[in-house]
């Protein structure tokens, strides 16, 4: 899949499901949260790196119905995420609004739960965005990355637009929802990252005490910053698994 690339290398989604009986007209609750996983690996490129935190912002969250014929529906709706025919259908789609700003290194953070109408959905829509809350400590980036490389304090942050898709190709693993309970996980193993990335040289070229690895090139990081990038888009997987 070609969604992603940057510093994350795998993004494994993990979808545990608990259902009763089918019922159209009743829902089932969705608890979604979200963790990263770092063990410090060891090699070449891990050498004198440390990870201290991982934050991201996450925008909105959305369910896509399936159509009879294994696609997903179109968005038909009155700002809601739900079209007001007064059926709910593949013309829906279900939207959750945040935004959730998340620190997630070695820790499961906790999203929201929510109630989603029992249905047959195609594909789950993750959207990144950089934070709009101008208080925050990661205001107008989507994602930061920080700690030593080497002893030194370093940073990686961007300000992208992206969202992470689960597309189901085959109608046969789509994501059914049934009256019960879900559990909706989003795992990032940023032990790829380090095991990807020569953190390792990059330089504090401002001489200001702190590695930075931005778009914005000041301590001269800029093939770092693109190769981060550029691996989001490439090395991000996502597996659904019911239980």
């Amino acid at each position: 899949m070609k969604n992603l690339k940057t510093f994350i290398g795998i993004l494994i989604l993990t979808i545990s499901l608990a259902s009763c009986s089918s019922d159209s007209s009743s829902t089932g609750k969705m608890a979604i949260s979200a963790k990263a996983t770092y063990t410090n690996p060891s090699s070449k490129l891990t050498t004198g790196v440390v990870l201290n935190s991982f934050k991201i912002n996450v925008r909105e969250i959305e369910f896509k119905l399936a159509t009879a014929a294994g696609k997903s529906g179109g968005s038909d709706d009155n700002g809601s995420g739900w079209a007001d025919d007064g059926t709910f259908d593949s013309s829906d789609e279900a939207e959750l609004l945040g935004p959730w700003e998340l620190d997630l290194l070695n820790q499961t953070a906790q999203i929201t739960t929510v109630a989603v109408p029992n249905g047959t959905y195609s594909e789950v829509e993750f959207k990144l965005s950089p934070s709009s809350v101008a208080a925050s400590p990661i205001f107008g980036k989507t994602v930061e990355i920080k700690g030593t490389i080497n002893g030194t304090p370093f940073e990686y942050w961007n300000n992208f637009d992206q969202k992470y898709e689960i597309h189901y190709q085959d109608a046969a693993q789509n994501l059914v929802i049934s009256n019960g309970s879900y559990d909706l996980v989003l795992n990032y193993d940023l032990n790829q990252v380090v095991n990807t990335i020569n953190l390792s040289s990059a330089v504090d070229g401002n001489g200001n005490g702190i590695i930075e690895i931005s778009p914005i090139d000041t301590d001269g990081n800029n093939a770092l910053a693109t190769a981060f990038h550029d691996h989001m888009h490439d090395d991000c997987h996502m597996e659904s698994h019911h239980n």
